[in-house]
């Protein structure tokens, strides 16, 4: 009886059935139109999980879970977030046996994400879970699956008690409404709702989904990393950016010195702020990675130094929360983009991407020039992102106009740097500069 209802309900996927509560209220969406994302396409297909795998997982956790459960995921989601992560909680760290070794949260296991974590290994749902292990079919890599995650939209909104709706991703991505699951404990039964953006923002939401980074691509956060092996900064959420005090460069004049060399010029990516989602909601929030391509070795002594110049690739990451990106928060990174800006190169690349990933990376190709006694030499540089990626923004910037009063435009009433704001769909930043000095002893501190 028990494997006729379970199959009922996959095979009605699409049927709203009345809720137990007030969290299961319709919204009035109009379904004939559709946002549109790139997180998945026919030829390259963005879940390497089965729908069933999801829809499997989210009635799970929505007949197993209890309040304290939801306590200890709020706060592993708040944890990924403050990291520069979106809302969401990597499946293979809720699962894991030695929370030691994660990356990311540390929180202790449960009963119940044992729980979870054995029956994904044997396949062999509990008789009161409702689900036949012959309507289940047992896939132990799910427990340390790479990608599969419980994303937690408008996590901040939580009162602490409202109980929350389990929803498994759809296939497609673009969908402007998904099923979610909420268990009767009285009555035994399992009730399906059809959960939107404006749900979440009201109610609590748990979406079985997957990242577009991979949990292997992560640094070790819990050992004080912040950069993954494939070169890329992740700018953290820990830090209110509000009353930062963007860089003043100095006048060349002030940093003479007998002991001083040539003033050092360092670019940053300063601030920056997104004003749009370029992601459907059951996509997530925002990742944008700004890559910056300069060239090393630009201390020319003579013209066979050119032959020296090599490539050299700045990468940061930031990502926005849909709640983050509807209040326009802007957030201060002052990562580095160029260490020091030669005077023979004569220009740095950047690109932006909203990152989706994909399994196919392509590269952006450009030139940079390096100059020695007025002959220009161009030096090819790649730039990768991948297929499913939002491609934001292509700039080349000149060393005229970074350290020219087109970009830096002087200090506001309070003394502080103000610098020229680009942008590009809905997404704005800054790119200072601070001048130093090398000192070739070591200096006194105080």
């Amino acid at each position: 009886m028990k494997k006729t209802v379970y199959s009922l309900i996959k095979a009605l996927p699409a049927i709203l059935m009345m809720a137990a509560c007030s969290q299961t209220e319709e919204p009035d969406i109009d379904l004939s139109v559709s946002q549109q994302t790139t997180r998945a396409t026919d030829e390259d297909p963005f879940f390497s999980t089965t729908l069933q795998n999801r829809m499997d997982i989210a009635i799970w956790l929505a007949k197993n879970y209890t309040l304290e459960e939801a306590q200890r995921i709020h706060n592993a989601v708040q944890r990924s977030h403050s990291l520069g992560l979106d809302e969401m909680y990597y499946l293979k760290e809720f699962v894991s046996e030695s929370p030691s070794s994660n990356k990311v949260v540390q929180e202790e296991p449960s009963e119940i994400s044992q729980k979870l974590r054995s029956e994904l290994l044997n396949g062999s749902f509990v008789e009161e879970s409702g689900i036949s292990t012959q309507d289940f079919n047992p896939r132990p890599a799910l427990f340390n699956h790479d990608r599969l995650n419980i994303y937690w939209p408008y996590s901040e909104n939580w009162d602490g008690i409202t109980t929350p709706v389990v929803v498994y991703a759809p296939q497609n991505l673009s969908d402007l409404k998904a099923i979610g699951y909420i268990y009767n404990k009285n009555t035994k039964k399992l009730m399906l709702t059809h959960v939107d953006e404006q749900f979440c923002e009201r109610h609590p939401v748990w979406i079985i989904t997957e990242s577009e980074t991979p949990y292997s691509d992560l640094p070790n956060f819990a050992k004080g990393e912040n950069v993954s092996a494939d070169g890329i900064l992740y700018s953290t959420n820990s830090v209110p950016s509000i009353g930062t005090n963007p860089p003043v460069p100095q006048p060349i004049d002030s940093l003479s010195h007998s002991n001083f060399r040539e003033p050092i010029n360092t670019v940053l990516l300063g601030y920056v702020r997104s004003e749009k989602n370029h992601d459907s909601w059951l996509a997530g929030g925002s990742e944008y990675v700004f890559r910056f391509a300069s060239l090393k070795n630009t201390n020319l002594s003579c013209e066979s130094d050119t032959s020296k110049c090599t490539p050299d690739l700045a990468r940061t990451k930031i990502c926005f929360t849909r709640k983050e990106i509807r209040h326009r928060t802007q957030k201060e990174l002052n990562a580095i983009a160029v260490s020091d800006w030669q005077k023979s190169l004569e220009n740095i690349v950047m690109t932006l991407v909203e990152e989706d990933g994909g399994n196919k990376e392509y590269k952006y190709e450009a030139s940079i020039t390096v100059t020695w006694e007025d002959k220009k030499y161009g030096i090819d540089v790649s730039i990768p992102y991948r297929n499913l990626d939002d491609k934001i923004a292509e700039r080349t910037y000149s060393r005229n106009y970074i350290f020219s009063t087109n970009n830096y435009l002087g200090k506001d009433e309070n003394g502080n740097g103000k610098w020229y704001e680009d942008n590009s769909d809905g997404v704005y930043w800054t790119i200072p500069y601070k001048r130093g000095v090398f000192v070739d002893y070591e200096p006194v501190l105080p």
